[in-house]
């Protein structure tokens, strides 16, 4: 029997112990000086020792620690165990750490010099490949730093806290140490059923990554073709897409170690980027993700940052020269226009990362609710659609439910979908894009809207059936239509058409105004133009609807330079998007490929055709362009009845005799019509809520003011100006 005496003595490294035992414990154990042991003490987890051999002043039953190291989760302090558990080590079996990053926990620690973290490191044994460490020497505090160690990879090894033979690491004097400013942004971490599989969207960066780290097996052709590989790879995409989780969920299933690193750190004069590139050599297969890479790495650069780019490239050279090494670097940039040129050049391959699908978004959400048994499925789909624009998004409207969970675990499912939608309208409302342009699924459906029946069908089939009936599309050979245009005089109901096109599929909307895309600055204008069609792909399906389309994007024969360049740059767009579709019907078997993530719908609304550039209204652009004109008498009777569902009217008011008054007015001077009225009863009626409602005299009144302005003459002009068109 062996008993373990704690002495608890003050070390350098809070986790770090060594033990003594006597010569006579020495030779049962067949142990020797500096050899390490396992040494378990009742439920304790386990822990690893140095041993050192005192031959006097040991008793022969006794092992004696200078301390118990701390270890999260399992931290209680004791001084002495009989009976505990020693089992001799092989060297072998302890890992040498080849790389260590520390970052300090407080905001201002103490200076801790490079020389002296390589000093307290020395012979430190690691239970962990991460967790925290309290540094002192001869009675001066450095404070407590967060450490990450990294460990040379073998591909399918798993790690594991209950095994402390594939676990347990110590620090050399071929360690190399980093010293970190601050730490990187974290990742919010998912509830363990929440961690989800990559989905569709991830899958071409998972291949590309697999191709690059283990080339040999997956090239099924010669050696040679399997050496050249893509060794630099550039990921992009908009904030919250899920950009850094998905390469962490891709190098866990392929067991790579992954280094990661927030570009900023790059530019803290303590920190050579040529160690990042040494440390994943030595870890190897290894993957540098370097986060925010625009940002150290701009259009305009100065002398340092060239510098910087120069080191950089020089890096990533002697990576490609190797060959055979199984490292690969991966930028990962929300603004692919902001990255330097120059940068850009060096990756080999660019990959967009699309938005994931809904169904994906639906199970994420699922999996994240504190209790998913409470909401409906229904439920849970109509807030991925309106709220999950982003994975992100999901994960913020989850950490504010666990939070609420937190405060009152008796929550009922009336109140956490009413809290649900509360923190999902918060997160809808502070998040923004690039571009600062909100998506959302308009709150407008067909009922909202009286008459224009065969307007309604015909947006039916080209908006929401390619997305509703994708097998119908791909069986009969249909190319989903990707542009359409809706023609008419103001106010009858253009915007309110696409907002409701735009709910009946599920798809998000982005209402793109002037002010979004006319900008002062040559050239900008074009590139806003790319970033709405960048942001719509990201956030497909998604319909950009651009109104009082003539003013933007006029006829080049009479428009200025700013316009024709806009105009060039939107059929680009538009050019690009109709070649992505067609590929998707010619080459795809699966019928769920026509809902894929870049699935893109333009709706643009105009009150003059013939003001348009022609090249809009060639096949493949806007070439359904459809007529929104004044309402007849039972599209009229139709929103009047509407507007009688919404507010009090009196038994007198005569249905007929309105549809009869409001010939020649538009659908909005109809509602105006009803508004005014009712306003003129408030008048009437003074502050007897009671009798507020709306009569016939009331409608009689509104219907003097003259509440409409476009006449039928100038229907019949608007409509012959159509037909010639």
């Amino acid at each position: 029997m062996v008993t373990l005496v704690v002495r608890n003595e003050a070390t350098a490294a809070s986790i770090s112990a060594s033990v003594r035992i006597c010569g006579e414990l020495r030779a049962r154990l067949r142990v020797h000086r500096n050899s390490y042991v396992q040494i378990t003490a009742g439920s304790r987890r386990s822990r690893v020792f140095r041993v050192n051999i005192d031959e006097d002043s040991i008793d022969p039953g006794t092992i004696v620690a200078d301390h118990w190291p701390s270890i999260e989760g399992d931290r209680e302090p004791f001084t002495e165990a009989p009976d505990v558990s020693v089992r001799v080590l092989s060297p072998a079996f302890v890992r040498v750490a080849q790389y260590i990053e520390l970052t300090p926990l407080d905001h201002d620690p103490p200076k801790l010099p490079l020389p002296m973290a390589r000093v307290l490191l020395k012979k430190l044994i690691l239970h962990d490949d991460d967790g925290v460490l309290r540094f002192q020497q001869d009675g001066v505090e450095y404070g407590e730093w967060k450490y990450k160690a990294y460990f040379r990879g073998t591909r399918r090894r798993r790690r594991s806290r209950e095994n402390p033979e594939s676990s347990v690491g110590i620090v050399k004097d071929e360690t190399l140490v980093m010293l970190l400013p601050f730490t990187s942004a974290g990742v919010y971490a998912l509830q363990p059923q929440a961690v989800q599989p990559i989905g569709t969207h991830g899958e071409k960066m998972r291949d590309l990554l697999e191709l690059s780290l283990f080339p040999h097996e997956n090239s099924h052709e010669t050696t040679s073709s399997a050496v050249m590989h893509p060794q630099s790879i550039l990921l992009h995409g908009p904030s919250g897409s899920g950009k850094t989780t998905l390469l962490q969920l891709v190098a866990k299933e392929l067991a790579v170690n992954v280094l990661t690193l927030d570009c900023t750190v790059l530019a803290t004069p303590q920190y050579r980027i040529e160690n990042i590139f040494t440390a994943a050599l030595r870890i190897q297969p290894s993957m540098i993700l370097l986060e925010d890479l625009e940002l150290i790495f701009p259009r305009a650069l100065d002398e340092t940052k060239y510098k910087l780019i120069c080191r950089f490239v020089a890096c990533l050279d002697h990576i490609r020269r190797n060959g055979g090494d199984r490292v690969v670097i991966v930028g990962v940039v929300t603004t692919i226009h902001a990255l330097n040129a120059k940068i850009r050049q060096v990756f080999e391959e660019e990959v967009a990362l699309d938005i994931p699908d809904k169904m994906w978004t639906v199970k994420l959400f699922s999996d994240l609710l504190p209790r998913p048994d409470l909401v409906t499925d229904e439920f849970k789909r109509s807030v991925a659609i309106k709220y999950g624009q982003r994975p992100s998004h999901i994960v913020a409207i989850a950490r504010k439910l666990w939070e609420l969970f937190n405060q009152n675990a008796t929550i009922d499912q009336s109140e956490l979908e009413s809290a649900i939608e509360q923190y999902g309208r918060e997160v809808a409302t502070s998040a923004s894009n690039a571009n600062n342009l909100q998506s959302s699924v308009p709150n407008v459906s067909w009922d909202d809207i009286g008459g224009l029946t065969s307007v309604k069908q015909k947006l039916m089939e080209m908006v929401v059936w390619p997305l509703e009936k994708p097998q119908v599309f791909l069986r009969m050979g249909i190319t989903p239509p990707l542009g359409m245009l809706l023609y008419g005089p103001p106010g009858t109901g253009k915007t309110m058409l696409a907002k409701a096109a735009a709910r009946a599929s599920g798809c998000n909307f982005l209402n793109v105004s002037a002010s979004d895309l006319m900008k002062a600055e040559f050239g900008e204008s074009e590139k806003a133009i790319t970033r709405v069609f960048d942001t719509a792909r990201a956030l497909s399906p998604c319909m950009v609807f651009i109104d009082e389309f003539q003013s933007l994007f006029g006829n080049r024969t009479t428009t200025g330079v700013t316009t024709s360049r806009m105009i060039s740059q939107l059929l680009i767009e538009m050019d690009s998007l109709k070649a992505i579709s067609d590929d998707r019907v010619q080459f795809s078997n699966d019928s769920t490929s026509l809902v894929a993530s870049d699935r893109v719908f333009v709706l643009a609304a105009t009150n003059a055709l013939s003001a348009i550039d022609p090249a809009f209204l060639q096949p493949g652009r806007f070439e359904n362009v459809v007529y929104v004109g004044l309402p007849q008498s039972d599209e009229r009777r139709a929103i009047l009845e509407l507007q009688r569902s919404k507010m009090p009217w009196h038994s007198d008011v005569e249905l007929d005799v309105l549809v009869e008054a409001t010939e020649g007015a538009n659908a909005a001077s109809v509602v105006a019509l009803c508004q005014a009225a009712a306003i003129a009863a408030m008048q009437r009626t003074g502050e007897q809520s009671q009798e507020q409602v709306i009569s016939m005299q009331d409608f009689t009144s509104a219907l003097a003011t003259g509440f409409f302005a476009f006449t039928r003459e100038e229907e019949d002009n608007a409509a012959e100006e159509y037909s010639e068109a």
